[in-house]
């Protein structure tokens, strides 16, 4: 079992969104102990006097090859993007409703975790001399296909469906390979 951050004493896990309940059970089978995953990561990066934002990422995986993955995940039933518009919808019980583009909040919060990493010595020790990479990828843990989803700026290469819960590690190590070309 990795060591996962938060540990929930069961009921607090439920409090969570309905796909990342799904896609923490898969981590916390599906991963073995050398890794590091944190959930609902949230950290404030910036200088004061310049720019300061607050990111919160789904999932943080630190990979045992000295990389980390952050992972949007949304759920729902059905999922859309309608490119003309720019949106993105999700369906679940509670109906229809618009959603922030996953694959954007990857890569927003992929760029805040690499200025946070870079600016603290603690985490070069982890990395060794050079910087610490950091991919992204989202994860529809409700679908069986990401069929529709596919774009320039969503490949398959990075994202995950239901088919991939079971397999977990084999599709984040296809998501860095992806990265790595």
């Amino acid at each position: 079992m990795p060591n996962l951050h938060p540990q929930y004493p069961g009921i607090e896990l439920d409090r969570a969104p309905h796909g990342e309940v799904k896609l923490y059970n898969a981590i916390k089978e599906g991963l073995g102990d050398s890794y590091l995953v944190f959930h609902a990561l949230t950290w404030i990066h910036g200088e004061a006097g310049k720019v300061v934002r607050d990111y919160e990422a789904d999932f943080v995986v630190f990979h045992p090859s000295k990389q980390a993955l952050v992972i949007e995940v949304k759920g729902g039933s059905s999922i859309r993007h309608d490119p003309h518009e720019d949106k993105w919808y999700s369906t679940n019980h509670k109906g229809k409703h618009n959603i922030k583009d996953p694959y954007r909040q990857a890569k927003r919060n992929k760029y805040g975790l690499r200025g946070y990493v870079s600016g603290r010595k603690e985490w070069h020790k982890h990395a060794g001399e050079r910087l610490l990479p950091v991919f992204y990828a989202t994860f529809f843990p409700d679908l069986d296909s990401i069929d529709g989803l596919e774009g320039p700026y969503s490949p398959a290469g990075i994202t995950g469906s239901r088919r991939d819960l079971e397999r977990f590690e084999s599709w984040m190590a296809s998501v860095i390979e992806f990265w790595e070309g």
